[in-house]
């Protein structure tokens, strides 16, 4: 299922992927690595490192947005998506 929202869930240490649930973006502050489940619905974890050669993360009442963009086009999805407010914005 194609995700249109995320909200942010701060964790201590990652999830496993198999208890990773869609709509989430699990950060581990201390590590500086955020990660959630592809948003095109594919299942595959996404792993983000925040740091200025990775991604920017920021957070205004739950709602995590990252830049810069996601792109997935390793996977075979190949999805590419932008998580702005908790919205995600689809590169076309």
């Amino acid at each position: 299922m194609i995700q249109e929202t995320m909200s942010a869930v701060h964790v201590h240490r990652l999830p496993e992927e198999k208890d990773m649930e869609p709509g989430k973006v699990y950060i581990a502050d201390e590590f500086q690595v955020a990660a959630h489940l592809c948003c095109c619905g594919c299942g595959e974890r996404i792993l983000l490192s925040i740091d200025p050669l990775g991604w920017k993360y920021t957070e205004e009442d739950g709602k995590p947005t990252f830049s810069p963009s996601i792109g997935n086009l390793g996977l075979p999805c190949k999805s590419h998506y932008f998580i702005r407010k908790g919205e995600v914005v689809w590169c076309r």
